[in-house]
């Protein structure tokens, strides 16, 4: 009896721990802009409003390329891709992975186990810190400081002032703004390439 009771709570156990492992292999979360958020917490360096878009397009065409190397459907790469390169983001459960944007909601099957890890593997051997890196980025250097009580405006959008000071930018032309009060403000207007790093120095 003692041994039917225990070999009971062994197949409780069992089944409680092969539905957790289930529940992880499923629940994934795939976004564009996740990425962008784990490697400007790691490195300081703030990414634009209007520069995320060029980003989340290039992350997703990384996705897409390796998903494709790996085998995955091309058509099923670019639907994936396209979800992300719409500042989408895709989540992974039992039965399908789901798509969403703010402005509505795309579902779409995963056909195997196979391509669900296809997808996941895709992702974590996209470059995101080599993509960014290689956009252009300006560092603005503000005397005297501290205090940080300037306000930053790049490409007419507010952006953080932060002890670091550095921007990923878009290539083309670049505007940028720094106000503090009761100071003449201090305005820079210039070319951006791909990969070029600017130094912007003010005094206010």
């Amino acid at each position: 009896m003692l041994n039917r009771y225990f070999g009971l709570i062994s197949l409780l156990v069992l089944s409680i721990t092969s539905a957790d492992v289930e529940a992880q292999v499923f629940k994934y979360r795939l976004s564009a802009d996740d990425f962008i958020a784990e490697w400007v917490s790691s490195t300081g360096i703030v990414v634009t409003p209007q520069a995320k878009g060029v980003v989340w397009k290039a992350i997703s065409v990384g996705i897409e390329s390796q998903a494709k190397n790996a085998g995955l459907d091309t058509e099923r790469a670019q639907a994936i891709a396209a979800l992300m390169a719409n500042a989408g983001y895709v989540t992974v459960v039992p039965g399908g992975d789901y798509g969403f944007w703010s402005n509505g909601t795309n579902k779409f099957a995963i056909s195997s186990l196979n391509e669900f890890e296809v997808f996941v593997s895709a992702s974590k051997y996209t470059n995101v810190t080599d993509i960014l890196y290689k956009r252009p980025r300006i560092r603005i250097i503000v005397k005297p400081t501290p205090p940080r009580d300037y306000i930053i405006t790049i490409d007419g959008q507010l952006v953080d002032s932060t002890e670091l000071s550095e921007y990923v930018v878009n290539e083309g032309t670049v505007s940028v703004t720094i106000t503090r009060k009761d100071r003449k403000d201090c305005l820079w207007e210039g070319e951006m390439a791909v990969g070029e790093v600017k130094d912007i120095s003010c005094r206010l």
